[in-house]
C-alpha cells in the first residue's frame, strides 16, 4: 500500500485545520463563520479525502488477507460469544 497519499491527506487536512484556527485567532471570522467551516470540512472534505486515499488497485493478495482477516474476526467474536455465555 502507498502510505505517502495517506500521509498527503492528512497533512493537507491538518493544514486547513491550521489555516482555519489562526484566521479565527486573528478574528477574521465570527464564530459563526467557524462553525460553517467546521461542518463543510467535516462532512465533505474529509470523506473526499478518505475516498480518494482508498482508491488504490485491488491485487489477489489482498483478497486473500482480507479473507484471513475475516475468519480470524469471525473466530475471535464467537470465541468472545462462548465466553460471555459461561460469565454470565
Amino acid at each position: 500500500m502507498n502510505f505517502q497519499v495517506v500521509i498527503t491527506q492528512i497533512i493537507s487536512l491538518f493544514l486547513l485545520i491550521a489555516v482555519g484556527y489562526f484566521l479565527r485567532r486573528s478574528k477574521h471570522l465570527d464564530k459563526k463563520e467557524t462553525g460553517a467551516i467546521s461542518k463543510l470540512l467535516l462532512d465533505l472534505i474529509l470523506p473526499a479525502m478518505l475516498i480518494s486515499s482508498l482508491q488504490i488497485e485491488i491485487t489477489a493478495k489482498m483478497l486473500g488477507d482480507f479473507k484471513n482477516l475475516f475468519l480470524y474476526w469471525i473466530a475471535f467474536y464467537l470465541i468472545l460469544i462462548a465466553a460471555a455465555s459461561l460469565i454470565s
